[in-house]
């Protein structure tokens, strides 16, 4: 993008929006339009530009003006502060106040864009409205067929590279277990007793397999309330922590079998 190109892209975002775009944001400006190239199936910035200027460019105007600003700001947008302040710096304050177990912080935010804004923080204040025990993830493992469909997920990618691998492990799997109970000179009830036990081996380790995988996501989930957010925290060996705002949501679906009653 030109010198002219940009200062005239300048005038009419503030034209559009009453955003005023600083000497040094050339680079950012076109970060933004690229996209826009496709949309309206424009070779270059310079014709995307060349489209503004036509007196009947009313639409592209609007879009670019919507590529560029901010459609939505609000106190949480930017998320890598607040989790560098919860992951570091909580933990460490928290430490030195195990008495009171209470802060309170005072941030005024000031980044191009932002509103200046004002939060009081109580540290352990918020409200528990879902825990999952030990126990009730354990239930979650053993009727879920989580490792089910994650056994069947990795034998059918492997059979993308060899068509015939499960055909050839069953076929040796079988020549194998066949051959050991011809030498064992089985009868019908011996045959029927041990594919029953290979079955019931088989589930087993299905269910442990399950248990694992739930344990691993699930353990010490927990729902909060902290002010007007919501945060779900979980996790084994990586902890995982999610916030959304309740207006943010648009629905949520509950679906429960009859075992996970």
């Amino acid at each position: 993008m030109m010198a002219h190109e940009f200062a005239l892209v300048r005038r009419i975002l503030k034209e559009q929006s009453g955003l005023n775009l600083g000497d040094d944001k050339q680079d950012m400006l076109e970060g933004k339009l690229r996209p826009l190239l496709r949309e309206f199936s424009l070779p270059t910035l310079s014709h995307l530009v060349l489209a503004m200027t036509k007196p009947e460019a009313h639409h592209s105007r609007s879009r670019v003006a919507q590529a560029v600003t901010v459609q939505e700001s609000y106190f949480f947008r930017d998320n890598v502060p607040f989790n560098y302040f919860i992951d570091v710096m909580l933990s460490k304050l928290m430490a030195s106040r195990q008495k009171e177990h209470r802060i309170r912080v005072w941030c005024a935010a000031a980044a191009t864009g932002q509103a200046d804004a004002a939060a009081g923080v109580d540290a352990g204040t918020g409200t528990t409205l879902l825990q999952l025990p030990p126990a009730e993830v354990l239930r979650l493992g053993l009727v879920s067929n989580r490792g089910l469909i994650v056994i069947g997920g990795g034998f059918a990618a492997l059979s993308q590279f060899n068509a015939r691998l499960l055909s050839n492990l069953f076929e040796g799997w079988g020549r194998a277990l066949f051959g050991w109970a011809g030498q064992q000179h089985f009868g019908i009830e011996q045959f029927a007793l041990a594919g029953a036990s290979l079955l019931l081996a088989f589930l087993l380790l299905l269910r442990l397999f399950s248990i694992a995988l739930a344990l691993l996501q699930y353990y010490g989930f927990r729902l909060e309330r902290h002010g007007r957010r919501l945060t779900v925290e979980r996790g084994l060996l990586t902890r995982e922590r999610w916030s959304l705002e309740p207006g943010r949501d648009q629905a949520w679906t509950l679906r429960e079998g009859l075992l996970h009653r």
